[in-house]
């Protein structure tokens, strides 16, 4: 059987030759939207005989009693023609000064020239071959070139000798694929039988995958749809349909229940070989108090890529689940870092579970795989209903007068050169400013055209500041500052029809410009585009159009919407008809929404979650509800901007025992307590949902009404009431969450009795209408097991 690796150029010279500290402070390297205006402006300057961004591929035979290859591949930046020689030029941006960088500065570079080099001098049968290296300054725009003449014959010797140091890791490769594909052709469902809807999602995966396609599948509670979108990606494996499995997801159990599925995979049969990693953020991985990537400081820094390749080697070799304690591990054998090593690990693992943000952020997307993809990815994203909102905030960005006037004063008069820099950004923005009316907000389409040439200029200054005052007690914040910068222009690199650009406090010191992406489905598929195949699924993605249109801008696109597997009988779903909790009819609703949740504890003994709509709101209803009634309970409240232990020691007192006071929970819909967690069984018996889960009226949730309502589409829908009712399912989906639970549904709110709402909910759901007159008895004939 044979092996066709593929790899590109820089990521095998990287892999191959990177060495020394790790250091992430600023080191002056490119990061202006990687020196693409750069280099194109170094192209265009270099005349006819110059021909640009040059494809060059390469296939190696490593084995020929095996038929192992490596097909290396890339873009050379530019091949120059002189009368005596072809040269390969290779492009770097940088802040360093030109006169601090010589032959030897940076290695990694020669190496990339030098394939480049190796593979044009066979293809066009040369002798000789001219390799360049021009170190383009971002702030002043001068030149910098270095060359060197190569006997062809050298440069060859060269790729084959970085390829032979490469050679153990792409046999590594192949054998675990051959064993890897040859496990799961023969493994079977982990579960036996298939519940409910399983394998009608399972085969719906199972072809989205072959057939390269984009699913939205709506999957409610009890289906097991992690394993039933995981284990089909698994089985397109041995076909070669996919090489990698992305399981992305937003929040932390979701990550911790795909690793459990993976190991539940691995688990069900003693023959499975699987690789998987989950990769952790730096804050959370970091093994020392203060994450500071700084050589003279961390010695996991220091040197950090002289160890690498021997702690890879030694945990591909001995473990298969790259988890977080097994990284720390092997990142303290090898005094590597943790997080760095995570990363590294992914490239030789089959499934990578992480945050959408490294698939899809401009900011932080895996470079290493997405910048020449050489393999095929596929990308299960679940609880894709949270990929609104969080595809809005990788595509936007901001700039804020008050961070820069804070980091002004911070500079001292040595830094004159930066300080003006920072005042010319401001007096931009003050000019700027001038388009605001009377209340200090300005919207436009298009935004200013004149302060991003000034932002990028300045970035540039700051560029050079960092490289040379790594030492100074205000560089972290000079740095965040840049940061922000930087955002600033990638963003505005990417701005579409799908922004709008306002100012808001533009009379206030604390006047912010940001660039505001409202429908960020065309950002989205440039990063989908580099996957095969994609399964967006959630328990709750309703309505199915409105996520095709936000998420992939096609309402055409393949859907599945799955019932509950759940017996109806197990769950009474109730609409009181009774209270409007309308904004304004909040106050002199409280009273009788009390009273709802003292009949529902009072009926039946257990545990109760109440959802409000807002802080406020629950802070009142807790208090009345205290005040007014008595009885055994064990009644909680959510806190704003509660810690990881706080929140864990918050679902602890769920935890059923016969003996153990039963709890009330007051929380908010949309917060830490509406999704993402499993009370099973007793653990929670009732849930109380109150209003309709509309966000608050706010100055960009009336941007994306208004934005809609222009479009052709009902804002409101888009803005409010989409939103919302996906807050009202996800709440509500906190009880009921196995086959043998049984528990109560009280969603509060006269608008549910209207068409316009209840078009929005699950069939299933029923239209079983409750007053406060009738609730009780209800309650006490559905615990009595008779009808309702």
């Amino acid at each position: 059987m044979g092996y066709e690796g593929k790899i590109s150029v820089r990521g095998l010279v990287e892999f191959v030759y990177q060495s020394g500290d790790l250091d992430t402070r600023f080191t002056g390297k490119s990061r202006m939207t990687d020196g693409i205006k750069v280099h194109q402006k170094i192209q265009k300057s270099q005349g006819d005989a110059y021909e640009a961004e040059v494809p060059l591929s390469k296939r190696v035979c490593i084995d020929l009693d095996r038929e192992i290859y490596l097909t290396v591949s890339g873009r050379a930046d530019g091949v120059l023609s002189t009368p005596d020689l072809q040269i390969i030029d290779e492009i770097k941006g940088t802040s360093v000064f030109l006169d601090k960088i010589d032959a030897d500065t940076y290695p990694v570079h020669w190496a990339q020239a030098k394939m480049y080099g190796a593979i044009y001098s066979e293809l066009h049968g040369l002798d000789e071959m001219g390799i360049q290296l021009t170190y383009a300054d971002f702030d002043s725009g001068a030149v910098k070139r270095i060359k060197q003449v190569f006997q062809a014959t050298e440069l060859m010797n060269f790729l084959h000798h970085t390829i032979n140091l490469y050679k153990k890791w792409l046999i590594f490769k192949m054998d675990w694929r051959i064993k890897r594909n040859s496990s799961i052709e023969n493994l079977d469902f982990p579960f036996g039988a298939y519940r409910k809807g399983q394998r009608e999602l399972a085969v719906s995966v199972y072809n989205t995958i072959k057939n390269g396609e984009i699913l939205f599948a709506q999957a409610p509670t009890g289906i097991g749809k992690t394993m039933s979108t995981l284990f089909p990606a698994l089985k397109t494996m041995p076909a070669d349909f996919t090489e990698k499995i992305f399981y992305l997801s937003a929040k932390t159990i979701a990550k911790t229940v795909a690793e459990e599925a993976t190991i539940r995979v691995r688990s069900s049969s003693e023959s499975v070989f699987l690789k998987q990693v989950t990769l952790t953020a730096k804050d959370k991985i970091c093994i020392n108090d203060d994450v500071i990537c700084n050589p003279d400081k961390c010695p996991y820094a220091k040197g950090h890529f002289d160890r690498t390749l021997d702690a890879l080697w030694d945990a591909v070799s001995h473990e298969d689940v790259y988890k977080r304690t097994s990284i720390e591990f092997y990142a303290r054998k090898h005094q590597v870092c943790p997080y760095e090593f995570s990363l590294d690990l992914a490239l030789f693992s089959d499934v990578i579970i992480c945050d959408y943000n490294y698939a899809f952020d401009p900011r932080v997307y895996l470079r290493r795989f997405f910048d020449m993809p050489t393999e095929n990815f596929v990308f299960l994203v679940d609880e894709a209903h949270n990929m609104v909102d969080r595809a809005r905030n990788m595509y936007s960005a901001e700039l804020s007068r008050e961070k820069i006037n804070f980091v002004k004063k911070e500079l001292t008069d040595r830094d004159k050169k930066l300080k003006n820099a920072l005042e010319a950004v401001n007096r931009a923005l003050l000019k700027v400013r001038k388009n605001c009316d009377e209340t200090g907000e300005w919207v436009s389409e298009t935004g200013d055209d004149t302060l991003d040439p000034i932002v990028r200029k300045r970035a540039l200054v700051i560029e050079k500041w960092l490289t040379e005052n790594q030492n100074v007690s205000y560089y972290e914040s000079v740095l965040d500052l840049y940061f922000d910068f930087l955002g600033f222009l990638r963003i505005s690199d990417l701005y579409s029809a799908g922004y709008l650009t306002y100012i808001k406090n533009g009379h206030l010191p604390q006047m912010v410009y940001k660039l505001f992406c409202i429908h960020p489905a065309e950002n989205l598929k440039r990063f989908i585009s580099n996957a095969r195949a994609v399964v967006f699924f959630s328990a709750t993605l309703s309505p199915m159009s409105y996520y095709k249109k936000m998420l992939l801008g096609d309402s055409n696109a393949k859907a599945l919407d799955l019932p509950s597997p759940f017996d109806e009988a197990n769950r009474v779903m109730l609409f009181s008809k009774d209270i409007s909790v309308k904004y304004k009819d909040r106050d002199e609703s409280i009273e009788n929404v009390a009273r709802y949740l003292f009949q529902m504890v009072s009926t039946k003994r257990g545990n109760y979650m109440v959802f409000f709509p807002s802080y406020h709101y629950m802070e009142k209803a807790y208090t009345l509800f205290v005040k007014t009634y008595q009885g055994d309970w064990n009644i909680l409240r959510q806190e704003r901007d509660m810690t990881d232990e706080g929140k864990e020691a918050f679902l602890s007192e769920f935890d059923f025992e016969e003996n153990k006071k039963p709890v009330i929970g007051f929380v908010v819909m949309g917060g830490h307590f509406s999704e993402g967690i499993d009370l099973k069984g007793q653990s929670l018996i009732g849930v109380m949902v109150v209003g309709v889960g509309l966000p608050m009226i706010s100055f960009e949730n009336e941007l994306i009404k208004r934005y809609f309502d222009t479009s052709g589409g009902n804002g409101f829908e888009f803005a409010y009431q989409f939103p919302g009712i996906n807050k009202v399912m996800q709440s509500s989906g906190r009880v009921i969450r196995s086959q043998s639970d049984r528990g109560v549904i009280l969603l509060v709110d006269q608008r549910y009795t209207s068409g316009y709402y209840r078009r929005l909910l699950p069939k299933d759901w029923g239209k079983t209408f409750t007053s406060l007159l009738t609730f009780q008895d209800q309650l006490n004939s559905f615990w009595n097991g008779g009808p309702i």
